[in-house]
């Protein structure tokens, strides 16, 4: 049974209230008389240890001091017993008996009083250790130094490593001495692993607010039960952040993010990590989320760590993950963060620009940008600060394509890009920008997304031999929607490990949805190819990507453009869910010469060409892009304008190049 007699040990009515108030509430002097209360209190206990090793080691004057009327003693516990000090929150806090208690207030005692360590007669400082506490203190108990007492188990003192546990040196945590002596502070060793997010400039729609009330309602209806984890799942991290944020705010308290992959694995340091988190946790008062997110590269063995830990915490905590993920051995109750829809986005957008010459470029922005509305509320802080003004479209555009420069490669169409196509594909192209351009009038005011979020993204394929264009096509669509484009690098996303490609195109595909940006995935059959019969396990797994790219293409809201060589590669299930499907044949004659006048610089000095002689010449227009750069390279070493000789020589080098045969009618007449 545990001794707690020699202390009174008031009682809180709940652990969750904050342990040491600095708010404005408490007034000054209610704070300045807490302050002088907690030092009397701590001074007179160091009095009392001085007597006590005054007695221990024989010095004179001892007995004097404990008759004396103002016997430090008698000090300590005449105390106002309605007045908690800290030493009394942390007491409530790990059930800490009396010689607990007075075993902690002497292992900082020093910390108060250097001279303590030098009792008069005493040439050598005394070591705090155990053996001194079991000499000095009353009511000893050995289970106080037990590895599963309170103080060690939850990292309230440490024991320096000695072959004689008595006699080794004991200390505190600096956060400890520093939370006994009254003021706040941090354990240094975690606040490097985490993120104070703050409530400033957090907004969110009706769905989501609705959830946060879910939430506190949730967390009040289990203060007196076990801990439990709260998980907040979505596609979107920031919004799952914004949710978290306005949650610990209406708790009236601060949120602190931890990473997940910070989680060590190795079973020591994550009970150390653990143990200092629910320490910090709750001498602080914060509230803890930890982003567990599948696609932040975490491993299944490490997610099973970062269950470990939350079981080892004895403090309810959130949790942001991508998908409903079943943690085991406490409680959970799961959330869903939800995206604001496109009318929502708009009318946030119209409530802080009134400008009515800005509602069209809003509602186009709001079919076409997924933002939140924390990120929508910064963009109108950004613009309406601008010396210089920028259009709308062209600030959302900047503030979003970050997170996909990291998957994939950013491609700036040339200025003037322009297409040579046949009617037919050229018209296919004009249509597609048509569709982007007017999807808030289709989808929003006329109705046509009220059937749901599939289709209305906008994935076509280009297939054609190399060369005829389709690289050109995709760049004069994103310069034409004033938009970003990305070539999508199928090498960095492939992997062989089960799950991880499906993971790295779910990054992929939400950040260009949010971006607006365009993906173009050259030579797209190598990761869109037709599913197989299941003969080996790269069968069943080669299938199963290629299955989650036609559930996901459904649901895509972007846009993404696809490249090929081969159309009968791809799987038919696929092919019907394309918006477009374009062929790009090879040039005609008249198509050459056209690409041989466009593709030649208007600052170029051009000599005698005969360009009905150019397009005789049976090459795709990659072909010709590249036999003019050559050409023009030849006419500027030469210092002239641009001959057929410049060309001729720019023929032979790229037909060298590509091991191809070069006909004597393809050339006749050019020298």
């Amino acid at each position: 049974m545990k001794n707690t007699s020699s202390f009174a040990e008031p009682t809180i009515d709940n652990s969750e209230q904050p342990i040491i108030d600095h708010s404005p509430k408490a007034s000054d002097s209610e704070q300045v008389r807490y302050s002088e209360d907690n030092q009397h209190f701590l001074l007179a206990f160091v009095e009392y240890i001085k007597y006590r090793l005054a007695q221990a080691y024989g010095c004179d004057g001892a007995e004097q001091a404990h008759k004396g009327e103002h016997s430090p003693f008698g000090e300590l516990f005449k105390r106002d017993i309605d007045t908690l000090l800290p030493i009394d929150h942390l007491s409530h806090l790990y059930q800490l008996t009396a010689f607990e208690q007075q075993l902690l207030l002497l292992c900082i005692a020093p910390e108060l009083d250097s001279e303590l360590l030098y009792p008069n007669g005493v040439s050598e400082p005394i070591v705090v250790n155990f053996s001194l506490a079991l000499a000095i203190l009353p009511f000893p108990e050995w289970q106080a130094i037990m590895a599963s007492g309170s103080l060690r188990r939850h990292g309230l003192i440490q024991v320096e490593d000695n072959p004689s546990l008595t006699q080794s040196r004991l200390s505190v945590p600096e956060s400890i001495l520093h939370f006994i002596m009254g003021l706040q502070d941090e354990d240094q060793t975690l606040r490097a692993y985490v993120e104070v997010l703050p409530y400033a400039n957090v907004n969110l729609d009706a769905s989501n607010e609705s959830t946060v009330k879910n939430m506190l309602q949730t967390w009040q209806h289990n203060q007196q039960k076990p801990p439990c984890l709260m998980t907040l799942t979505g596609e979107l991290n920031e919004l799952k952040r914004d949710v978290a944020v306005v949650f610990a705010h209406q708790l009236s308290r601060r949120l602190i993010l931890l990473q997940g992959r910070f989680i060590p694995k190795a079973p020591n340091e994550l009970y150390e990590f653990a143990t200092k988190w629910q320490r910090e946790i709750l001498l602080s008062h914060d509230l803890l989320i930890v982003e567990c997110d599948e696609s932040l590269d975490h491993s299944e063995e490490h997610m099973l760590h970062i269950d470990h830990f939350f079981n080892l915490l004895k403090s309810s905590v959130l949790c942001m993950s991508g998908s409903r993920r079943q943690h085991y051995l406490r409680s959970q109750f799961t959330f869903e963060v939800y995206q604001p829809s496109s009318k929502q986005q708009s009318l946030y957008w119209q409530a802080h620009l009134t400008h009515p010459q800005l509602h069209s470029e809003i509602e186009a922005i709001s079919s076409h940008f997924d933002l939140s509305f924390s990120q929508i509320r910064s963009l109108v802080d950004v613009y309406q600060g601008m010396k210089e003004p920028v259009s709308l479209w062209e600030l959302c555009r900047q503030h979003t394509h970050q997170p996909l420069d990291h998957l994939a490669e950013r491609i700036v169409p040339a200025t003037g890009v322009n297409i040579v196509l046949p009617p037919l594909q050229t018209t296919c192209i004009e249509n597609m920008i048509s569709h982007v351009k007017y999807k808030a009038q289709v989808y929003e005011k006329w109705g046509f997304g009220t059937n749901g979020g599939r289709g209305k993204g906008l994935v076509a394929l280009f297939h054609g031999a190399s060369g005829t264009g389709k690289t050109t096509a995709a760049e004069y669509i994103a310069s034409h929607l004033k938009l970003d484009l990305y070539r999508v690098d199928l090498s960095h996303l492939t992997s062989k490990y089960i799950g991880e490609t499906e993971k790295n195109l779910s990054q992929l595909f939400l950040a260009a949805e949010r971006s607006g940006a365009i993906l173009l995935f050259d030579e797209a059959d190598a990761l869109f190819s037709k599913r197989t019969q299941v003969s080996t396990s790269n069968d069943k797994f080669a299938n199963a990507q290629v299955s989650y790219l036609l559930q996901r293409l459904e649901t895509y809201r972007g846009i993404a453009i696809l490249t090929s060589n081969l159309k009968d590669s791809f799987d038919a299930a696929f092919i019907r869910r394309l918006r477009f499907v374009i062929g790009f044949p090879f040039p005609t004659a008249c198509e050459r010469e056209r690409l041989w006048r466009t593709l030649i610089p208007n600052n170029a000095p051009i000599g005698q060409l005969n360009f009905k002689l150019l397009s005789r010449l049976s090459v795709s227009g990659g072909m010709i892009r590249n036999i003019t750069l050559t050409a023009c390279f030849n006419a500027a070493a030469a210092q002239s304008a641009l001959e057929m000789t410049h060309f001729l020589m720019a023929v032979k080098s790229e037909y060298a190049k590509q091991d191809k045969p070069l006909c004597v009618q393809e050339i006749r007449g050019w020298a």
